[in-house]
């Protein structure tokens, strides 16, 4: 499995088309040990095999693994099938003859930068691509030989992102490691479905057998039940209504099996995506699974996000509904106040502090803290002069008097 910096070093390395086809080999080489080559080479192939790189991205890809294999035969090279395959399927000249260079061990211009590269051949329209035939035979032949692993070569779920579906530049530094549902396969990055021609439920995972005429396996630990749930919990996130009856249908669902948002992945950042796009579903949702450990997980990414108006409604609104933790809460207060700390804009400071005031009134009106429980920190709030946070300042002196 790939970190976060060695996806980030790979980007990086594949990315510089000023360098020189040597020079990104070179680097790549510096950076990553044999024993860690292959790994990465996994990765590319992946990369590769599903377009999310651009020309210059996938020349220096492709050489990489040109590169790590230069002293062995071509049916020896483990990554052949995702050159022969590009070579078949390409329509971009300068890709189809870089890749005859590679099968034919005629890339005798490794000094050469990219973008020179790319400059020189892109009216190179006299491309004969020879039978691939040959090629394909000679390294089954070779891999019967060695092993069969290559077709039991798995990757990973896959999920549709639903906030940025586009055929862009893949950017691997916009992961994060909640975002990778890696388990046990490599490489370590997400990818969109890779045929548009398929048509999928919102959400729904699948693995994918990178062979060269590779099917859509279903997990079939998706049942219709879990399906319907994803399919309902992702509507805000597509600005659609959800129907009293789906409503109806989810609660009900919930409270007899609140882990099931467990088994299709809703995480606790979902959820608090969730809260900006619907709170009044986001909350009926949290009063639902309060009683299961789930609940408390989805509770300390408040402590981990931003404020927001809406977030600050979902944990007001839980505190008129249930018992929240001393310690929750007292967290919540200290991590608001931080916010308010770091808000630089004058105009978002002022709205920050107006619902600060508002929240620890209601806390303290309904006893559900004592005056003593408010934080130290709450005097950074005075750094602003309006009424709200005036009055809460003085019903907190009053409150200290009265308990001397």
């Amino acid at each position: 499995m790939l970190s976060q910096s060695e996806l980030t070093n790979l980007y990086n390395i594949i990315s510089d088309e000023l360098k020189t086809f040597e020079n990104i080999s070179n680097s790549f080489q510096k950076i990553y040990n044999k024993s860690e080559q292959f790994k990465i080479g996994v990765t590319l192939w992946f990369l590769l095999k599903d377009n999310l790189l651009n020309l210059s991205q996938r020349l220096s890809s492709f050489y990489i693994l040109y590169d790590m294999y230069r002293n062995e035969k071509l049916q020896s090279i483990p990554f052949i099938p995702i050159v022969l395959q590009t070579l078949n399927e390409s329509k971009n000249k300068i890709e189809q003859q870089f890749l005859i260079d590679f099968i034919q061990n005629k890339i005798d211009y490794s000094k050469t930068p990219i973008k020179i590269y790319i400059e020189d051949n892109e009216k190179n329209q006299n491309i004969i691509i020879p039978n691939l035939e040959e090629y394909w035979n000679n390294y089954k032949k070779q891999t019967e030989k060695i092993s069969k692993s290559i077709n039991d070569w798995m990757r990973p779920i896959i999920y549709d992102n639903k906030d940025n579906k586009s055929n862009k530049i893949f950017n691997l530094n916009q992961l994060t490691p909640v975002e990778v549902s890696m388990k046990y396969f490599e490489p370590n990055y997400m990818s969109y479905y890779p045929n548009t021609n398929y048509t999928f439920y919102d959400d729904e995972p699948l693995w994918i057998i990178p062979t060269l005429k590779h099917n859509f396996i279903y997990d079939f630990n998706l049942t219709k039940e879990k399906d319907s749930i994803s399919s309902i919990l992702f509507k805000p996130f597509n600005n659609k209504q959800i129907t009293n009856s789906e409503n109806d249908y989810l609660m009900k669902i919930l409270e007899s099996n609140p882990n099931i948002l467990n088994d299709i992945h809703f995480t606790s950042d979902k959820f608090m995506q969730l809260i900006e796009k619907n709170d009044t579903f986001a909350i009926n949702i949290f009063l639902k699974i309060s009683n299961s450990n789930l609940f408390q997980e989805y509770l300390q990414a408040f402590l981990k996000n931003k404020f927001t108006q809406n977030s600050m409604k979902v944990i007001s609104n839980l505190i008129d509904n249930i018992s929240l933790p001393k310690t929750f809460i007292h967290s919540y207060i200290k991590h608001i106040i931080e916010n308010f700390k770091d808000e630089n804009k004058i105009d978002e400071k002022t709205k920050l502090g107006r619902y600060i005031a508002y929240f620890i009134n209601k806390l303290l009106d309904n006893n559900i803290i004592k005056v003593n429980d408010i934080p130290n920190e709450i005097e950074h709030l005075y750094s602003i002069n309006i009424e709200e946070l005036a009055s809460l300042n003085k019903k907190i002196i009053e409150l200290n008097q009265s308990n001397k």
